[in-house]
């Protein structure tokens, strides 16, 4: 059996909407309330009529957010298709958003393969200090730990793997006392 083929009349309540679109019927509403769709109301007004052209708003401005698109930029290039210079104009304005959503996701790659060469390097020491302690014949259970190993993210000493003081930290403190004057460490 076919399904019969759409129309441009066609109209989606929101419940059928909302499951084609894979979203929640409050998202639908959050894009009316923000103006991207405007659903026409059925029968005495109470019930939303979204048309083929609500429906393609709203796959726009889905795909805007699952970009990182902020509401603003979705807006606009949705409203573009309607105004001048219509879809040549938001077409432009759509490739000027993908490469400013495209840079910034190449940023955040970038900084996401350098966490995980750190985590790689952190999990190495770990696994090699365990071994070193095995080999000297020291368990490595008997001896406790009151904070993570040096290097560790998020570790009380406050320190990360290069020994560099972390970002946004006091420098900490050994419990070794300093000279005012010279900031050098007293013997």
């Amino acid at each position: 059996m076919t399904s019969p083929a759409r129309t441009d009349a066609e109209t989606y309540a929101v419940g059928r909407l909302a499951a084609e679109l894979g979203v929640t019927t409050r998202t639908l509403r959050f894009y009316e309330e923000a103006g991207i769709v405007t659903p026409g109301r059925t029968g005495s007004g109470a019930a939303r009529a979204y048309t083929a052209r609500d429906r393609a708003r709203l796959v726009l401005a889905l795909r805007g957010k699952r970009f990182g698109m902020s509401l603003a930029e979705i807006r606009e290039i949705v409203d573009m298709y309607d105004a001048e210079p219509g879809e040549a104009g938001q077409i432009r304005r759509l490739l000027e958003s993908l490469e400013v959503v495209r840079a910034d996701l190449l940023a955040r790659q970038s900084e996401l393969a350098r966490t995980l060469a750190e985590v790689d390097d952190v999990a190495h020491r770990c696994t090699a200090r365990l071994d070193e302690l095995a080999a000297s014949g020291t368990s490595p259970t008997s001896r406790r730990r009151t904070s993570p190993p040096t290097g560790a993210r998020g570790s009380r000493s406050g320190r990360v793997a290069d020994g560099a003081v972390a970002r946004g930290g006091p420098a900490p403190t050994t419990g070794t006392p300093t000279s005012p004057a010279s900031g050098a460490k007293s013997r």
